[in-house]
């Protein structure tokens, strides 16, 4: 066997060999999406460098999370996937690398609804973010090709699938019969796409990682089943590491009874695939839209559950009447919530939550 990993190295230099105790798959960093549930459902985040997909009915919180995810993204060093910290300055910086350059979001906006404005609330840096908005399929397709294989970005997202247009469509009269040709070009698109994140090599900390919104269409032609589907074909389905669906909440859920204002918007999830961690796991967040006494706009409810599971594994012990966290003695456990509100403090604890939570699993699988 040494002789012909050798040979096939010598021959392919793009391809690595190697045994399956030093593979580095399942220890691939993870984007987080900054929303506590989400992170615990996927085992810490998205994977980097891989193809993700989420899909829903409207107005299922398809879009901002992406945005929420891409202005995490940001506060990622770009060369070794670490998460920065923030420093007294209110400036972000890598602990191991001393960088502060954040990763490059490029967005395909095939739909033409990308919002400036919104997308600052949620926290995305513009000056880190390009948006291309294409007039059709191809050229949304050629134009990702061209930033994943020439350019400079580490995270492309394309929003969305279902509202591509293939130029037959647009050169055919409306009455005219056309089988499946927005499947065929996301067919090639996505095994295009693909090749270019392996033609990084086995270095992930160069590949880019690719996000995907589909939207969700009816199958009139069942009879038996579940009637829904994707648009576009079934090779998002499978060439996709991460499929989650979002799901949409009534209205009623979400709006006080003495107010008209929305001050936040529910959504739920379910992953339906994951190839780095348990799959069909499910639930819920909410997303701030207005900022409250601890929450800014983009903000979710973490805080409450978070602090539950620090008290339950002991990164909150409470010793007598006091709680206790790094040593650092707080008389109430309220005043050290308003505490850890900070971003950067909150972040640490929470991480060492999921930590707790995800290592519980895997030992049970195990």
């Amino acid at each position: 066997m040494e002789n012909l990993v050798e040979r096939i190295n010598q021959k392919y230099k793009h391809i690595i060999i190697r045994k399956g105790n030093e593979a580095v798959a399942l220890n691939i960093p993870r984007i987080s999406t900054e929303i506590f549930e989400l992170d615990k459902a996927l085992g810490g985040g998205f994977p980097f460098s891989k193809i993700h997909l989420i899909y829903g009915p409207p107005a299922s919180l398809k879009t901002t999370l992406l945005l929420k995810i891409a202005a995490s993204a940001q506060k990622y060093c770009r060369y070794c996937l670490k998460p920065f910290f923030l420093k007294n300055n209110g400036q972000y910086i890598c602990k191991d690398c001393k960088k502060s350059e954040g990763m490059k979001i490029f967005w395909i906006d095939s739909e033409h609804s990308f919002d400036n404005s919104w997308a600052t609330k949620i926290g995305v840096n513009l000056d880190n973010l390009w948006v291309a908005q294409p007039e059709y399929a191809e050229e949304a397709i050629d134009i990702g090709k061209m930033a994943l294989y020439d350019g400079d970005i580490d995270v492309l997202v394309l929003d969305s699938i279902a509202s591509l247009t293939p130029t037959v469509e647009i050169e055919k009269d409306a009455g005219d019969q056309i089988y499946s040709p927005g499947a065929k070009i996301m067919n090639r698109a996505l095994r295009i796409w693909n090749s270019a994140i392996l033609s990084y090599g086995m270095d992930t900390l160069k590949r880019p990682t690719i996000f995907l919104i589909n939207q969700i269409r009816t199958d009139v032609t069942k009879i038996w089943g579940s009637k829904e589907k994707l648009p576009y074909g079934e090779a998002q389905n499978f060439v996709c590491s991460t499929k989650l669906r979002m799901n949409s909440i009534p209205e009623s859920k979400y709006i006080k009874k003495d107010s008209s204002e929305v001050t936040y918007i529910e959504g739920s999830f379910k992953v339906m695939k994951n190839k780095s961690y348990v799959p069909y796991q499910e639930g819920s967040f909410r997303l701030f839209v207005r900022p409250t006494d601890i929450h800014r706009v983009g903000d979710t409810d973490d805080y409450e559950r978070v602090f539950k599971y620090a008290r339950d594994f002991d990164v909150i012990r409470k010793v007598g009447s006091k709680y206790l966290y790094n040593d650092k003695e707080y008389d109430r456990l309220e005043d050290l919530k308003y505490d850890f509100v900070k971003y950067d403090k909150f972040r640490k604890i929470r991480e060492n939550v999921l930590k707790e939570i995800i290592g519980e699993s895997r030992n049970k699988q195990n």
